[in-house]
């Protein structure tokens, strides 16, 4: 999902992601401004109302920085012009507030927070996202000023709320608030000021925010929200539409937004109240995770709210065959999924103080659906059914549900209102990316879809089940006796069919299925259906046929995006091609991929710019468009005969249909069959020993040296830096190694020799280590001895126990 096509997206609303548009039509709620506020900032009706009347006794509306800032604010020539009104008038508030409102302090949560003027600094975004982080900009901030002019905001500042300004006029965009503010500055009363009862008679509805204004919005809370590795559990935001504020709070579940807004003049004691109850929230607040995930004591909150990532947070975890608490530390971020409804997947390897399991680790923390079948329960139907390709899950827990937050005030302990989730954790081995294969070994690509085909097929007609998310991202490989082997990994969208393909259920989640850039065209046309869709539309059911279609936009994703092309120019226009399955709306999606699907002549593939070392391949896709044209030429004539019949007789019932293999044209056999006529090079299983993939070792490299954050650590550390031994020899066939025993004589003769390597500038090759896999013909459970199992994955001790070793020794 990362194309790193070098395309530049500005801030404005038609760089809006289209799921941000989907999820204002499926999930956008309203909720009473004092509920909002109770919910997300803790400060109940009661203590507002309070507030408002003390700033009413003390008159703050007639301070001389306030009254000068909403002079400024009420008159601006143009939009940009009120920011600077706003934030002065925000951090006056502020400033009187401390000592002087009960319950305010003489200092807040966060002491140095103010609202700051932000546009034109973008949000600072995550480099792994590519095009899909476009340069958001939102017009003021919170956030702590310890850095008050950074070149882009950085993802350690406080990035806690946005206000977007919809200001379309040159001059006052209301005469009645022109009027307000001059008539409350010459002395006469403002009968509606600090009412809430005539704050919600005066305001607008939800219907009259602009769409634009709600879309540009809802951008800087998805940017807030993709900025670091899952270290929020919310972002907040406010839109001010002719001096009329409305709030909103966006998680996993969806979007809340305030039903009445708030007149920063007309209703300036109400409002000066709620900017000192957002000073006044604690990080819990502003979207600091629950302390089930723990910082580390270096970095307590609030000082470092937000964290870039939560490496060195640690949960406790549970080994399911022993029932040993175990603790997880975070180490390194992998991924963090690009979005704000929806599953919001971020992953990090780990460092654990015992023993799990002899290969290095990673955990993945989803927030799943709770009314879903779990994901390591998914996974086991599947190993218990004899799938192969699919992941080795260790551990997993339950660490919070939404509802258990701000929801349970928003819906008053009503969980059908919303999709309620929960944040899971789940330890898996850790598999290596595409990514790190493909960027030479882009002839493998072949044998990649061979093998996940044969797992799909199998999860269908063995465990009765669909993945449903076949991506970039949940394609990964291992090293199983020498030769690589993929596997299909996150299955918490997966669910059970019966053996006509039919789910068992109706569809548990509200939210959709799959990953936008490897979505198939049938799904897209139904998401992009209008919200209710007609009475006699038909939803489209998930089913095989489109976990394959997936397959195939897999693969031209692998080419278009991770061979390596030394050109700058055409590795840009190679990887372009798949910015539009990602940033254009929905149904423009559907239409360029259902004309691939439907391309029997194959001109749509000849179209493809290709890398000159993969146009080998464009036969093959040619292949995949064969499968495709033909059993959808199939349904299409199918179509045709219900038509007909209805025509001629009415009572009639429509021909049988196998609707899910159109009418057996699109299997995994088919698919197979096709490639081959087309693609005339055998998949010889040979090609897939990493003796005889060029330049591997030195590709995986990087993706298995790079565990700098857990040296040095005491516990038990899943390494990647013994990945890599030192060797004079030159590498033998089979690069996996046996897991016996290492004495402590063995392992000073190996520094001792690695000593003498480094000392002779001897030519070094890589022995691949791990997470390789040597499977023996007969499986004996290892003995649970922590330094033995140890020793015998990384192939060496810690550092510690070297240096105690070598000391023995002298």
């Amino acid at each position: 999902m990362t194309p790193s096509s070098g395309v530049m997206r500005d801030h404005k609303t038609d760089s809006i992601h289209p799921f941000i548009q989907q999820d204002l039509d499926n999930s956008l709620q309203e909720v009473p401004l004092n509920t909002w506020i109770e919910a997300v900032l803790g400060v109940s009706p009661s203590r507002l109302d309070e507030w408002a009347t003390r700033i009413k006794k003390l008159d703050w509306f007639r301070d001389h920085v306030i009254g000068r800032a909403l002079t400024d604010y009420a008159r601006p020539l143009q939009e940009k012009h009120i920011y600077k009104p706003f934030a002065r008038i925000s951090n006056r508030i502020l400033e009187l507030a401390k000592g002087a409102l009960p319950g305010v302090g003489g200092s807040y949560p966060i002491d140095d927070i103010k609202v700051v003027v932000n546009d034109p600094i973008s949000i600072e975004r995550i480099p792994e996202h590519g095009e899909l982080g476009a340069f958001r900009k939102p017009d003021l901030l919170f956030k702590s000023t310890e850095d008050l002019a950074p070149k882009r905001r950085s993802a350690r500042i406080a990035k806690i709320t946005s206000i977007s300004s919809d200001r379309t006029s040159s001059g006052p965009s209301s005469a009645g608030s022109k009027r307000s503010i001059d008539d409350a500055l010459d002395g006469e009363p403002d009968q509606t000021r600090g009412s809430s009862k005539k704050l919600k008679s005066d305001s607008p509805n939800s219907e009259t925010i602009r769409k634009d204004v709600k879309l540009q919005a809802g951008g800087y809370a998805l940017e807030l929200a993709s900025c670091t590795y899952g270290t929020r559990l919310f972002s907040l935001g406010s839109i001010v539409r002719d001096d009329k504020m409305s709030f909103w709070y966006y998680d996993a579940s969806g979007y809340i937004r305030t039903e009445e807004t708030v007149s920063v003049i007309k209703d300036f004691e109400k409002f000066a109240a709620i900017m000192v109850a957002f000073a006044c929230g604690e990080p819990k607040h502003w979207g600091a995770l629950p302390d089930i995930i723990s910082p580390p004591p270096s970095t307590p909150y609030p000082a470092s709210f937000p964290p870039p990532s939560l490496k060195g947070h640690s949960i406790q975890m549970t080994l399911p065959e022993t029932q040993e608490q175990v603790k997880v530390t975070l180490g390194k971020p992998i991924f963090t999924q690009y979005g704000i409804v929806g599953r919001r997947t971020f992953l990090y390897r780990i460092k654990t103080d015992t023993v799990v399991a002899q290969t290095p680790l990673v955990v993945k923390f989803a927030y799943q659906v709770v009314s879903r079948k779990r994901e390591q329960d998914l996974v086991e139907v599947a190993r218990k059914a004899g799938v192969d390709h699919i992941p080795k899950v260790h551990m997993w827990s339950d660490l919070w549900k939404l509802s258990e937050g701000a929801r349970a005030i928003f819906h008053n302990g009503e969980t059908n209102a919303y999709e309620d989730r929960m944040l899971r954790a789940l330890v898996y081995t850790r598999y290596i990316p595409l990514k790190a294969l493909f960027k030479t070994a882009w002839h493998l690509i072949p044998h990649m879809a061979d093998q996940i085909l044969d797992c799909l097929h199998d999860l269908r007609y063995k465990a009765n089940m669909l993945h449903r998310d076949i991506s970039a991202n949940n394609v990964m490989f291992e090293i199983r006796d020498g030769a690589v082997k993929f596997i299909v990994i996150d299955f918490d969208l997966a669910t059970t069919v019966d053996s006509e393909g039919e789910p068992f259920a109706a569809p548990s989640s509200k939210h959709r299925t799959g990953t936008l850039p490897f979505m198939a065209h049938e799904l897209l046309t139904d998401m992009s259906q209008p919200k209710p869709p007609p009475p006699d539309y038909q939803r489209i059911t998930h089913r095989l046929r489109h976990d394959f279609e997936s397959l195939f936009y897999l693969c031209l994703f692998c080419v278009f995006t991770m061979v390596k092309v030394e050109d700058e120019k055409t590795r840009v226009t190679v990887a372009a091609q798949v910015a539009e399955w990602e940033n254009s709306a929905l149904k423009t999606i559907a239409s360029v991929k259902r004309d691939l699907c439907m391309d029997s002549s194959g001109d749509r593939v000849g179209e493809f710019i290709l890398p000159a070392s993969c146009e080998a391949l464009r036969r093959w896709f040619c292949g995949w468009t064969d499968a495709f044209s033909e059993a959808y030429s199939t349904i299409a004539g199918h179509k045709k005969k219900i038509r007909l019949a209805k025509w001629d007789d009415k009572d009639k019932s429509p021909p049988n249909f196998d609707i899910d293999t159109l009418q057996g044209t699109l299997t995994r056999d088919k698919i197979k069959e096709s490639l081959r006529l087309s693609y005339r090079r055998p998949l010889r299983p040979e090609d897939l020993q990493i003796a005889n993939i060029p330049d591997f070792a030195k590709d995986i490299q990087s993706y298995m040296n790079d565990d700098e954050d857990v040296e040095g650590q005491d516990g038990h550390v899943q390494k990647q830096s013994s990945v890599a031994k030192k060797l004079t020899a030159k590498p033998t066939r089979n690069l996996s190694t046996s897991t016996t025993k290492v004495s402590k004589t063995e392992l000073v003769k190996k520094k001792t020799v690695k000593r003498t390597a480094v000392a002779t500038k001897k030519v070094a090759a890589a022995q691949i280590v791990s997470p390789i896999r040597k499977q023996s013909p007969k499986l004996v459970a290892p003995k649970r001895v922590v330094r033995t199992l140890a020793a015998a994955t990384r192939g060496m001790t810690t550092r510690s126990m070297q240096k105690r070793i070598l000391a023995k020794t002298r």
